[in-house]
């Protein structure tokens, strides 16, 4: 995974754009390997293939991040992956929020926002690079 991008704003499906005066936000640079590496990570060998199929059914923009997404909310649940899917085709970044800053995303007015981000991201890359 190459070095992560970072970002002062992020644009809801609504049009909303929310500055973030505390601080910038990473965000992961994702790759189908990475895709590949979680699935067989988190899915037993007999669901790996209706795994990545669901995967392909996504059809919006950044594709392998959101994919990442929806395997860390789905916790190796494919009925999981299926909802996520869906709910990623409506509105992909709802479901990047929840997953890469599940704690900065509930209140974003909070003075312990920073930290949360922080921890976030701490978060995810310890979910991402683990064996």
């Amino acid at each position: 995974m190459e070095g992560a991008r970072r970002i002062r704003r992020v644009f809801f499906t609504s049009g909303l754009a929310i500055a973030f005066p505390m601080g910038e936000m990473n965000l992961p640079q994702a790759s189908w390997d990475d895709v590949e590496r979680v699935v067989l990570r988190e899915f037993a060998p007999e669901q790996r293939d209706a795994v990545i199929a669901l995967l392909k059914g996504y059809g919006g923009q950044e594709p392998n991040r959101v994919s990442l997404a929806i395997l860390k909310l789905s916790r190796g649940n494919v009925e999981a992956v299926r909802y996520n899917v869906k709910f990623a085709n409506e509105d992909f970044r709802a479901r990047l929020m929840v997953a890469e800053y599940p704690r900065a995303s509930c209140d974003w007015d909070s003075p312990m926002t920073e930290q949360r981000i922080a921890e976030d991201w701490r978060e995810y890359q310890e979910w991402l690079h683990r064996e």
